[in-house]
């Protein structure tokens, strides 16, 4: 009997989700990454989820009481660059899970794992996977989402690209790698580089994220030396080996005590140097001519980044 009811109440679950629109389901998933990052970092996020909704009218579920819901759920969610929402929260969910600031969704599956089948869906297209608010659905989502938009950006190769950086990111934390200046490079460039052309093509941009690559350089840098010390603590080390052999230290010694970073002279240089090289890159970019879009895109970005560079000075 209990069997029996079970089944029923399956089949009515699946009847709904199958009514369900695809609008609806992103943005259970949508909110869900809201409500996780702003519990873990509170008043991180909020600036860029604001943006987010303005851009892509990603707002928080609300479900009239009226019978053509779903009608209106579908209108409502049809904003200008729709697919930034849950391209980007796709990509967020991805990275925390690589850096451990989030439990594998799947029990007992290595992260490392779980990051190289979202690869294969990539590779695939995600064709199989059932309607639910899942990463594996949201990759299929972001396809879909951008494939509408008619770009000649290869997307599924620009994912994986990201998603082997990824694999890297996990692999130097769960193995303590400490990585060298040319490694460092390539992780920026693809941890970032990918996630900007994914997003320039949801805003329409002709630009790619080689026209603006500098900005990957300047974010992987910069954010590496305003989370110096907790990635530190976690086995994360984001100095390059050339730098960490001359200061004499390890990264098992900066992981017991994050503040010998502090009084290392070589990493202190290493520092200064990083925001002198991230200064020039940003002038470097600032020159460039881009198309509207990109053009805010990197202004976006330069706001936030003049912030940390502020602090990191101070």
């Amino acid at each position: 009997m209990i069997e029996a009811g079970q089944q029923v109440l399956e089949r009515v679950v699946d009847w709904a989700i199958s009514r369900t629109p695809d609008y609806a389901i992103e943005q259970v998933f949508i909110q869900r990454q809201k409500d996780n990052l702003r519990y873990q970092s509170p008043g991180k996020y909020d600036r860029r989820f604001a943006t987010l909704n303005l851009l892509s009218n990603s707002h928080p579920l609300i479900v009239p009481a009226v019978p053509f819901y779903p009608q209106l759920l579908n209108i409502y969610g049809s904003g200008l660059f729709s697919a930034l929402g849950v391209s980007y929260n796709w990509g967020r969910a991805v990275d925390n899970i690589a850096d451990g600031d989030t439990e594998v969704p799947i029990e007992g599956m290595p992260a490392i794992e779980w990051i190289r089948k979202q690869k294969e869906l990539a590779v695939t297209g995600a064709e199989s996977v059932p309607k639910l608010p899942t990463e594996e659905y949201m990759l299929k989502r972001t396809l879909i989402r951008l494939g509408e938009i008619g770009s000649d950006v290869d997307i599924q190769g620009e994912m994986v690209k990201f998603l082997d950086a990824m694999e890297v990111e996990c692999d130097r934390r769960i193995n303590g790698r400490v990585l060298t200046r040319e490694e460092l490079e390539i992780l920026n460039r693809d941890s970032f580089g990918s996630p900007h052309t994914i997003t320039l093509v949801a805003v329409r941009s002709k630009a790619q994220g080689h026209d603006v690559g500098e900005l990957g350089q300047i974010q992987g840098r910069i954010q590496a030396l305003r989370d110096i010390h907790p990635e530190l603590e976690k086995g994360i080390c984001n100095i390059p080996a050339e730098v960490l052999e001359e200061s004499s230290l390890t990264l098992s010694m900066l992981e017991a005590n994050s503040q010998l970073f502090n009084t290392s002279p070589t990493l202190q240089a290493w520092k200064q140097q990083e925001l002198v090289d991230c200064g020039e890159l940003m002038d470097q970019l600032g020159a460039k001519s881009l198309d509207k879009p990109a053009e805010l895109y990197v202004r976006y970005f330069f706001s936030e980044i003049e912030k940390h560079i502020t602090n990191l000075n101070n």
